[in-house]
C-alpha cells in the first residue's frame, strides 16, 4: 500500500525473497519492502533505498551494488543491522553505499555485519548510527571470517571496525568520525580498529579524523586476542602533518596490545 508507515516487524512486511534460486535486478527503486535473498542465483542492485535491514546470503555470482541506502523509518525503527552479508564466496563489489542503523542501549549494535565473504571491494562505503551512542560496544563493521577484501575510502560515523579471523584484507584511506554529534566523550568508549582471533595478512593504510575532536577515544587500533599474524599498520598522517588525536578527551593511545594477545609481525610504520 502507498504511502502507509512499515509494518514494525520484518517477518510482517512485503519482501523479496529468494531461496534456492532467482535473479534480482534493482535500479532506482525505493522500498519499504524487506529485501531478503538467500541462495538467490544473482542480486544485483542499484541507485535504491530500503527500510531498516538488508539480509543476502549464499548469492551464487558476484554482487554489484551501487548507490544503495538502508536507513530508518521515522517512527520508532526496527533494532537491526542495516546490512547483513553471510556465506557469499563468489565476491563482488560495493560502491557508494550508505548504511545506517539506531543507536540501542544494547551491546554490540553493528551497522554492517560480514560473515563467511571471500572476494569483494567496498568502495566509498558509509555506515553510521541514527544517533549518539548509548551502549558499551559501538561497532560499525562486524567483518568475522572474510578474507580476500578491499575497504576503500571506508567512512566510519560513530563506531569501531571489528575483524575477526579475517584474511588478506585492506583497509584504506578510512575517514573517522567517532559520534554523530558533539565531540568525544569518556563514555562507551573504543577503538577505531579492533583485530582479535587469528587475523592473517591485514593491511590498514591511511586514516583520517576530518572533524575536530570526534576522535576515538581508547586507540586507533587494537590486537584484542592472541593469534594475529602480518598485521601491517602504515600510512596515519605525515611528518609534515601528523594526525591530530584531538584536544578534548584525546586518543589516549595510537595501538594497544592486550598482553594475552601474542602476534606475530605486526608493524606500525
Amino acid at each position: 500500500t502507498a504511502n502507509v508507515i512499515p509494518n514494525a516487524t520484518i517477518a510482517t512486511r512485503y519482501d523479496f525473497t529468494c531461496t534456492g534460486g532467482g535473479v534480482l535486478e534493482i535500479d532506482k527503486g525505493n522500498f519499504a519492502w524487506y529485501l531478503s535473498a538467500s541462495q538467490a542465483y544473482a542480486c544485483n542492485v542499484s541507485n535504491s533505498g530500503f527500510v531498516d535491514a538488508v539480509l543476502v546470503s549464499e548469492i551464487a555470482t558476484p554482487m554489484t551494488w551501487s548507490k544503495v541506502g538502508v536507513g530508518n523509518k521515522p517512527t520508532t525503527a526496527l533494532v537491526a543491522a542495516p546490512l547483513t552479508m553471510t556465506l557469499c564466496f563468489a565476491g563482488g563489489t560495493f560502491t557508494d553505499c550508505r548504511f545506517q542503523r539506531v543507536a540501542t542501549g544494547a551491546n554490540n549494535s553493528t551497522s554492517v555485519i560480514l560473515t563467511d565473504c571471500d572476494g569483494f571491494t567496498f568502495t566509498r562505503m558509509e555506515t553510521r548510527y541514527a544517533a549518539l551512542r548509548a551502549h558499551t560496544l559501538p561497532v560499525s563493521i562486524t567483518a568475522t571470517r572474510v578474507n580476500n577484501t578491499t575497504f576503500d575510502t571506508l567512512r566510519m560515523i560513530d563506531g569501531q571496525f571489528s575483524l575477526v579471523t579475517c584474511t588478506n584484507v585492506t583497509i584504506t584511506d578510512t575517514i573517522y568520525i567517532g559520534q554523530v554529534s558533539g565531540t568525544t566523550g569518556t563514555s562507551n568508549p573504543c577503538t577505531a580498529f579492533l583485530l582479535t582471533s587469528n587475523c592473517l595478512n591485514v593491511t590498514i593504510s591511511g586514516l583520517t579524523l576530518p572533524v575536530t575532536n570526534t576522535h576515538p577515544y581508547t586507540a586507533l587500533f587494537s590486537l584484542g586476542v592472541a593469534g594475529c599474524t602480518n598485521t601491517k599498520i602504515r600510512n596515519i598522517g605525515t611528518r609534515a602533518s601528523p594526525l591530530s588525536l584531538g584536544s578534548a578527551n584525546a586518543t589516549g593511545l595510537i595501538f594497544t596490545q592486550d598482553a594475552a594477545a601474542a602476534a606475530i609481525y605486526t608493524k606500525v610504520q
